[in-house]
């Protein structure tokens, strides 16, 4: 090696164009890469929420392999695992909307709990639902919680209005 040859290896040159380490390639860690996404998205722009039939075009682009799951989630605000999610909810049952919560509370274990309520009104919420399933006849299985939907949504949550409402009756 002559004295212009330098070791690459140890030769210190400033003016390299070069990135000097790996975290400054251009696809470090999938930075500054160029997206697949067949969707228009500026991240400047202020985020305004998708409509349901917008979002279900951003899934249909995920299902046709136009756009990866990642870059659907973008403009629809959300995680990879929720689009997911919303793709498995629309396969279902052909839409994104929530499905609707039965009732888990039978209309006659709710009056059943009322009644026994009102008969025994000094009666916490745990107490009365220890007592629904300890009954001979017709025990009713219910959480301390489910007694207590059961009766704030009558406006009997409290012993005191318990009390008031076996006073007036």
């Amino acid at each position: 090696m002559g004295a212009n040859d330098a070791n690459p290896r140890t030769a210190a040159c400033p003016d390299t164009t070069g990135p000097n380490c790996h975290s400054q390639t251009a696809t470090y860690a999938g930075r500054n890469r160029q997206r697949s996404c067949g969707i228009a998205f500026d991240e400047s722009a202020p985020r305004t929420p998708l409509s349901e039939q917008e979002k279900v075009e951003v899934l249909a682009l995920v299902d046709r392999g136009e756009v990866t799951v990642s870059d659907a989630a973008r403009p629809i605000g959300c995680s990879r695992n929720h689009v997911y999610q919303l793709k498995r909810r629309l396969a279902e049952r052909g839409t994104l909307a929530f499905a609707t919560r039965r009732d888990r509370i039978s209309a006659s274990e709710r009056e059943a709990v009322l009644a026994f309520a009102r008969a025994h009104p000094l009666m916490g919420e745990r107490n009365l639902a220890s007592a629904l399933r300890q009954r001979r006849d017709d025990p009713i299985d219910l959480s301390p919680s489910s007694v207590r939907v059961v009766l704030k949504a009558v406006g009997l949550k409290t012993i005191k209005a318990r009390m008031t409402a076996t006073a007036s009756v």
